[in-house]
């Protein structure tokens, strides 16, 4: 920990699942911390003032194994090199957009375009890559498993999904597809 960098973790119980889960946190930013307070309704992080307006940027990281995993995720995902929010933003819409372009509608009013791309945008929430970037994840028994070969996924909807979105899904990304598949074995 560094005093630039807040480390911790939080333990609930979440939704249609009997045990409790626990996440861990690692969140970087580009200025010195100056102190946290705790309150009643969570925690404040105070940075120092010099009377000029600065910029802060934050970058956080997760991971449901360990807050060592969660400062490799973020190490690799956005090494310490990398604070352009624009840039990291750039990013996120051009991978957006890849998976997006993967239909091309041809017809439609640009509000009915609009729609469609809201409503396939929507159906690729869910499930959510479950693995760090070193393979670990936790499985429903508690334990740490590694995912050798495959990427391991987790919160699946639990309505109806084997009707329409599995097969949608896996014409469009067969390889996630394939990786989903196995988490559930």
């Amino acid at each position: 920990i560094t005093p630039y960098e807040i480390q911790g973790d939080l333990t609930r119980k979440a939704h249609q699942i009997r045990h409790e889960r626990q996440v861990h946190f690692v969140a970087r930013f580009n200025r010195p911390l100056a102190r946290i307070e705790r309150t009643s309704r969570g925690f404040v992080v105070r940075f120092p003032g010099d009377g000029v307006e600065h910029l802060l940027l934050m970058k956080i990281s997760l991971s449901p194994v360990s807050g060592k995993n969660a400062v490799l995720n973020l190490e690799r995902e956005l090494p310490d090199s990398i604070w352009d929010f624009a840039a990291v933003r750039g990013a996120a819409l051009e991978a957006w957009n890849k998976r997006l372009e993967k239909v091309e509608l041809e017809g439609g009013s640009d509000d009915q375009k609009r729609f469609f791309y809201t409503a396939f945008y929507h159906t690729l929430f869910h499930p959510n890559v479950f693995t760090d970037v070193n393979g670990e994840y936790v499985g429903f028994d508690g334990q740490v498993h590694r995912a050798e070969g495959y990427v391991h996924y987790a919160n699946y909807s639990g309505w109806d999904i084997y009707r329409t979105w599995i097969q949608w899904v896996a014409m469009l990304f067969p390889e996630e597809t394939s990786d989903m598949i196995q988490s559930l074995v």
